[in-house]
C-alpha cells in the first residue's frame, strides 16, 4: 500500500522532507487508524473484529514512529534545511535518498508482522475479493500507461517532474524548468517493468495467503517483495532504476545551484513546517492530540 506512493517521492532538494511527509503531519497522526481502515475496506469487507486490529495494531506502531522515528525525522531535515543555502552536491543528494530510503523502510519493516497477522486473518472469501480488486487496479494501471502517444506520455511523465519540484520552489523559471525537461526526458519508461512487479508481488502474496502460511513466513515474504526488492528484480530493470535515480540525483544537483533567495526561502518555509508538526507532534502524546 505504501510502496506505490513513495516511488513518486524520488526527487527535489527535500527528498527527505517528502519521505517524512505522509508520516508526520498532526492531521495524517490523528486520522491514521480510521483512514487505513477505510482504505482496507476498499479492498476486503472488513468485520469488526478486524477494524478493531487495524486501529489498534496501527496506534501502536503511531505511537512507536513516534518515539523512535520522528525525532530522527526532525534532526534531519533540520540539517537538509542549512543545506539548502547553496548547491546540494551529487554526494549530498545521495545521501539524502539514501537517508529516505532507509527510514521508509525501517517504519515498514516495524510494521511487517501486524501485516502479516492482519493478511492471516482473512477469510478465502475476502482473499477473492481483495484479488479482484487488485486485478481492477492493475487493469486500470495498464489502461493509464498507454494512453496517449508515446511523446505526449513523455510530456504528461516531464510535467509531473516540474510539478513535483514547483512544490517546494514555488514558480520556476523558463530555463530552470529546462533543466527539469532536457534532464528528464530521456528517462527509460519503466511501465511494463513496473506492471511486471506488481503482477509478481500479486501472484505470491495471493498464493501465501492461501497456503496460510505462519506469520513469520508471511512477514519474511512480505519484507522480500516490498523492501528486499533487489534480490528478485531483473538486472535490466534494476539497471533502469540506478540510471533514472542518478540522473535525478544530477537533475537535482544543477536545479539548486539556480535557485534564487526567494525560492530557497520557499523550500526552507516548507521543510520548518514539517519540522513544526513533528515537535508538536512528539509533545502531544501517543494518538497525536493536544
Amino acid at each position: 500500500m505504501v510502496t506505490r506512493k513513495w516511488r513518486a517521492f524520488i526527487l527535489l532538494l527535500a527528498a527527505l522532507a517528502l519521505a517524512a511527509c505522509g508520516s508526520v503531519s498532526r492531521l495524517a497522526y490523528l486520522n491514521a487508524p480510521p483512514l487505513a481502515t477505510w482504505y482496507i475496506g476498499s479492498y476486503v469487507d472488513l468485520t469488526d473484529a478486524q477494524k478493531k486490529f487495524v486501529k489498534e495494531r496501527l496506534k501502536q506502531a503511531m505511537a512507536w514512529h513516534r518515539e523512535a522515528e520522528l525525532p530522527r525525522y526532525q534532526h534531519a531535515i533540520e540539517d537538509l534545511i542549512g543545506k539548502t543555502n547553496v548547491k546540494l552536491s551529487l554526494e549530498d543528494t545521495r545521501a539524502i535518498y539514501g537517508q529516505a530510503r532507509d527510514y521508509y523502510h525501517r517504519s515498514l519493516d516495524h510494521l511487517l508482522p501486524d501485516i502479516a497477522e492482519f493478511l492471516l486473518m482473512l477469510s478465502e472469501e475476502q482473499i477473492a475479493q481483495a484479488e479482484r480488486k487488485l486485478a481492477s487496479d492493475s487493469k486500470k494501471m495498464v489502461k493509464e500507461s498507454i494512453d496517449g502517444t508515446p511523446d505526449e506520455r513523455r510530456t504528461r511523465r516531464t510535467k509531473r517532474f516540474v510539478d513535483q519540484f514547483e512544490e517546494w520552489t514555488g514558480p520556476l523559471s523558463p530555463p530552470q524548468r529546462e533543466i527539469i525537461v532536457s534532464g528528464t526526458r530521456s528517462l527509460a519508461d519503466t511501465t511494463d517493468d513496473r506492471l511486471g512487479d506488481r503482477k509478481y508481488r500479486q501472484a505470491e502474496l495471493v498464493q501465501l495467503l492461501r497456503a496460510r502460511a505462519p506469520r513469520d513466513q508471511v512477514a519474511a515474504t512480505l519484507r522480500k517483495l516490498f523492501i528486499d526488492t533487489d534480490s528478485w528484480r531483473r538486472p535490466e530493470y534494476l539497471k533502469r532504476l540506478r540510471e533514472r535515480d542518478e540522473r535525478l540525483f544530477e537533475v537535482t544537483s544543477e536545479l539548486s545551484a539556480t535557485l534564487t533567495p526567494e525560492q530557497r526561502a520557499h523550500v526552507q518555509r516548507k521543510m520548518r513546517g514539517y519540522v513544526n508538526d513533528i515537535s508538536s507532534i512528539i509533545a502531544s502524546g501517543t494518538d497525536g492530540r493536544g
